[in-house]
């Protein structure tokens, strides 16, 4: 079994135009939610994972989540209507690939649809919250450290910088060939990011076992290489 800190590192293929569009719009999304979070900690002095979800939760989700790609009157809506809203973009056929969701036996097919894109829907919105949290205190904690030994690091404030988003199950996972990752977008886009064919040929032992479950996975790294091209980085447990 790998060490926690084991590092999986592929390159994905040219990815389309349209694919460029649809990850472009995630990280730059991804990249302003973190660093309102990191503003958020820094004027807050939230000192914990769990202070910072429980008092930013609902405006996280809200701006960067449930209002993505909205004009006019959805913003005026309450948050259980915008969590609505946000959970009918999944498809019900993407859902059942990523979580398991038990229906009732009284449940109607209409009513057990309505209720996997409910439950997907907080599902998503939850580990959304929890990798940008993640990934703000994260960059806290780095410049941080460098402050102690970096006398202009001390006047700056920490950022996150753009061209990266991290991601956990299920936002990204791993496809069931294990040639590519597929992202789920908070516009219920699912993007597969195919690796290419020597960084998977170099991988395939590793990607198989992740597959068979032999060994797991914890966040996925998706880093713009340069146009049209993608890094991508499992952190293997």
């Amino acid at each position: 079994m790998p060490d926690v800190s084991e590092i999986l590192s592929l390159q994905s293929v040219a990815l389309t135009r349209d694919k460029q569009i649809m990850v472009e719009e995630e990280v730059n999304n991804y990249h302003d939610a973190t660093n309102f979070v990191i503003r958020e900690i820094l004027k807050r002095r939230l000192s914990s994972t769990a202070r910072t979800i429980e008092s930013l939760q609902d405006e996280i989700a809200r701006k960067y989540l449930h209002l993505r790609g909205s004009v006019g009157p959805l913003s005026q809506l309450k948050d259980n209507q915008l969590r609505a809203e946000f959970a009918r973009r999944f498809s019900i056929s993407t859902i059942q690939s990523r979580v398991r969701i038990d229906r009732d036996p009284s449940e109607t097919d209409e009513m057990f649809n309505i209720r996997q894109r409910r439950d997907f829907g907080i599902i998503y919105e939850t580990q959304y919250i929890r990798d940008v949290v993640k990934t703000a205190r994260v960059e806290i904690g780095k410049h941080s450290r460098l402050a102690q030994t970096l006398r202009s690091i001390r006047e700056r404030k920490p950022y996150f910088k753009p061209g990266r988003i991290i991601y956990s199950k299920p936002i990204i996972q791993l496809s069931d060939d294990a040639k590519a990752v597929l992202l789920l977008t908070g516009k219920g886009d699912e993007v597969p990011l195919v690796f290419d064919k020597r960084t998977r040929n170099e991988s395939i032992d590793i990607l198989q076992a992740l597959l068979e479950k032999k060994m797991k996975y914890e966040r996925v790294r998706i880093i713009s290489n340069r146009e049209g091209y993608l890094d991508i980085v499992f952190r293997i447990q």
